[in-house]
């Protein structure tokens, strides 16, 4: 596993986590290690996400807060997903409007994991 690129997707999912949660919110890790597979867990209590803005989550330039009120620039999900499938792994989401998100990714040594292929959390 490319040890630079794993701390690069744990800091941008805990960099939203913490960015689009209210201050003093609890943000939470999870790590879950299998025989051949790293599971990691981050869930907040933030603003969440609709059913339509899941759609375009990973998509560049894609931003669910339209304000521009927190910042950034809508890369942060594209390149995690694609780091991600680099490491051979997959990612999915489960979040609502106003109840936070919860983001699960795994890293598996020799295949990817079918629940994830449409990005919704089991």
């Amino acid at each position: 596993m490319d040890n630079v690129k794993f701390k690069q997707v744990i800091h941008n999912l805990l960099d939203n986590a913490f960015k689009y949660s209210p201050k003093g919110s609890d943000v939470s890790l999870h790590v879950h290690e299998y025989e051949k597979m790293v599971e990691i867990e981050i869930a907040d209590q933030g603003i969440g996400m609709s059913e339509s803005d899941m759609a375009y989550v990973f998509e560049r330039f894609f931003r669910v807060d339209k304000s521009g009120n927190i910042p950034g620039i809508g890369l942060g999900l594209t390149l995690v997903e694609e780091i991600i499938h680099f490491l051979n792994g997959d990612i999915c989401i489960v979040s609502q409007p106003n109840q936070g998100s919860r983001v699960l990714f795994v890293s598996i040594s020799n295949k990817k994991l079918g629940h994830c292929a449409t990005r919704q959390c089991p």
